[in-house]
């Protein structure tokens, strides 16, 4: 766990959070989670939709 955790400390900017308040540093990591998150989700979901759009187009789902 604790090599996952330095791994998005260096990959995702978590080592750059500069708050000096408690309550705005938890904030600003809370943040930085949601966005991580976000972003994951809109990669898989351009993946699966230029996949579709590329390799197999007969079974492209448009919900």
């Amino acid at each position: 766990m604790q090599s996952k955790a330095n791994l998005v400390k260096v990959n995702d900017g978590l080592g750059r959070i500069m708050a000096r308040l408690k309550e705005t540093s938890e904030t600003v990591i809370g943040l930085q989670f949601i966005i991580m998150n976000l972003s994951k989700r809109l990669r898989d979901l351009l993946c699966l939709f230029f996949e579709a759009m590329f390799f197999n187009r007969e079974n492209l789902i448009l919900a």
